[in-house]
């Protein structure tokens, strides 16, 4: 989920927690504070705090969580390209082992 993340917050920085809930609609809060903060711990996510009524908290990428986009999107284009070929051979070994276990 944490690649997730790191593209919402390359395409809209900075982004408050609500905001990212919003945009990532199939994880939950706790996940998602989880992630964040280890993406912080990592160095990848910046969290910036400000002291206002009521206080506001934004998340940014970091010059190194940056660095990885180019990573996850080239990785996200090769598993698309070779999806089908991974589902058929998927198949074929649990096919294959589901054969070795009922000699």
């Amino acid at each position: 989920m944490s690649h997730a993340i790191i593209l919402v917050l390359n395409e809209n920085s900075p982004v408050r927690y609500n905001e990212l809930r919003r945009l990532i609609p199939d994880i939950s809060a706790r996940v998602l504070s989880n992630t964040l903060r280890a993406l912080e711990a990592d160095g990848l996510v910046r969290r910036n705090y400000y002291q206002e009524i009521p206080p506001r908290v934004e998340y940014s990428l970091t010059s190194t969580g940056k660095s990885l986009v180019p990573i996850i999107l080239n990785l996200t284009e090769w598993a698309q390209n070779n999806m089908k070929t991974i589902t058929t051979h998927r198949a074929k070994f649990n096919q294959e082992s589901q054969i070795s276990s009922d000699n």
